[in-house]
């Protein structure tokens, strides 16, 4: 499950930074266009779909440190693998917990 939860928030990095380099250009095009995206952003909407991005990031980052670790043989038995994959939820909800703080 952790694997293939891996590759979908990939998949969703892909969607979600396309997101954000169009609200990148827009907020470089113009002194309106920054406004624009600054109230797409300062809503409610906005700030949740920021943090999905965010949370995809996490769990993708904190995933492929543990993947790294793997092909190194660093908690590659299943009872520790197990007990990984665990601690990559829990470092995961964690860092999206400061997140979601740290955005509102």
């Amino acid at each position: 499950m952790a694997s293939i939860a891996h590759r979908l928030t990939g998949v969703g990095l892909f969607a979600g930074f396309a997101w954000l380099l169009y609200l990148l250009g827009l907020a470089l095009d113009s002194p309106a266009g920054f406004d624009r995206a600054e109230a797409m952003l300062a809503g409610t909407g906005g700030k949740l779909a920021l943090l999905a991005v965010l949370a995809l990031l996490a769990y993708h980052l904190i995933a492929g440190i543990r993947h790294l670790l793997l092909d190194i043989h660093i908690g590659d038995t299943l009872k520790a693998a197990r007990r990984g994959v665990w601690l990559v939820f829990a470092l995961t909800g964690a860092t999206v917990l400061a997140l979601g703080a740290w955005l509102w």
